[in-house]
């Protein structure tokens, strides 16, 4: 039988987005009275990933970070440098250890549900938004949907874009081999035919680590091929070292200037990867979220249009402009990236990606950088 349950809230979808929106529900007494709804086929991930972020001092994911570095290496043919972060700290977690931290903390609340089934259909009415399970109907005021629209996928292609493809490597070696006080950002010596592709590894210790061989570019290449390329790298950077692979991971992260806040309604808010909270020019989205989802509570508790963060549009430019340059002129991104890190303050890079530089930081950045390849993109699609 059917049944009608009424809620607040109801946030689709117990991914990384979803997770920070509820937990940040939980940790709020001003939610305590409000009902709220996690909707998702499995709310336990199946599978697990690592997600990584930089931060100044310490932060609320600290108890499970697994890893974390206080210097970055960047690689190329022409440099190699070893970057001390002042004002931050790199960190990675696991997605399994991060949902683990945020359920034990929101079932502690009694206005919380979990359902595990499948929408089917969502109509929005003049005062709730209507929508229909697999085995029950739910009627909420306001949704969080992490579902990426249908829109997206029809029209995508109209906006420039590239593709963050990766496959990596957990591996364990005999013998140490890793510095674990500092992780690898981009590794450019070992290229797949001149695109703009790198390693990035992140030791956990002298011995153990995560190589992931990654691209932006406009295409992809088969999970053999990269499998291949990192195979490749670990000969001819580590010659007659031996290791076991002790786990894989691999996926793909849309670097898009399509504009998500078009799946936005009065009583429906796309988050995640289909509102926009990936980072279009990096395909960072972890502190985002945290971001978006600090925001949206005080919208609520304020009684504002509930919009999460707003990118400025001078941002929007910058990674529009700078997908472009990565979609049409693939192979000037390791001369970019090369100028970036060994141009570039690092504190103040981090900053800038994070959108709280001023515009004056923001202007002598880019002048750090080649011009040609991004006055070339200001005429391109």
């Amino acid at each position: 039988m059917v049944s009608d349950f009424k809620f607040d809230y109801v946030i689709i979808g117990s991914g990384v987005a979803g997770l920070h929106v509820a937990y940040q529900f939980s940790e709020n007494k001003f939610f305590d009275s409000k009902r709220i709804a996690i909707v998702d086929r499995s709310i336990i991930p199946e599978s697990d990933r690592i997600l990584s972020f930089w931060e100044e001092n310490e932060g609320v994911w600290d108890t499970v970070v697994h890893s974390s570095w206080n210097s970055v290496l960047f690689k190329s043919a022409d440099v190699n440098l070893n970057i001390h972060l002042e004002n931050h700290t790199y960190k990675s977690l696991y997605f399994k250890e991060f949902s683990s931290f945020c359920l034990d903390k929101i079932k502690r609340k009694p206005n919380f549900c979990f359902l595990e089934e499948e929408i089917l259909s969502i109509n929005e009415r003049a005062e709730l938004v209507e929508l229909q399970l697999t085995t029950s109907n739910l009627k909420s005021g306001f949704v969080f949907d992490s579902r990426i629209s249908e829109d997206y996928f029809l029209n995508k292609n109209n906006f420039p874009s590239v593709i963050q493809s990766f496959k990596g490597w957990e591996v364990v070696f005999e013998e140490a081999v890793f510095d674990e006080c500092s992780f690898t950002m981009m590794d450019y010596r070992y290229q797949w035919n001149n695109s703009n592709s790198f390693m990035y590894i992140l030791p956990s210790s002298n011995k153990k680590a995560l190589l992931e061989y990654t691209f932006f570019a406009p295409f992809t290449i088969l999970n053999s091929e990269l499998d291949a390329q990192i195979k490749g790298y670990l000969k001819t950077f580590f010659p007659n070292k031996k290791y076991t692979i002790t786990t894989t991971e691999a996926g793909e992260i849309p670097m898009t200037s399509y504009p998500f806040s078009k799946g936005n309604t009065k009583k429906t808010l796309k988050i995640g990867t289909a509102g926009g909270w990936v980072k279009a020019s990096t395909g960072y989205s972890f502190k985002f979220a945290e971001k978006n989802a600090l925001l949206i509570v005080d919208q609520i508790i304020k009684q504002a249009p509930i919009r999460g963060y707003k990118q400025p549009k001078r941002f929007k430019f910058y990674d529009k402009l700078f997908i472009k340059v990565l979609k049409n002129q693939n192979t000037k991104g390791p001369e970019i990236f090369e100028k970036m890190y060994s141009k570039v303050k690092l504190n103040v890079l981090f900053r800038f990606l994070d959108e709280t530089t001023s515009l004056k930081e923001e202007i002598g950045i880019l002048l750090k950088l080649p011009y040609w390849p991004f006055i070339k993109a200001l005429f391109l699609k």
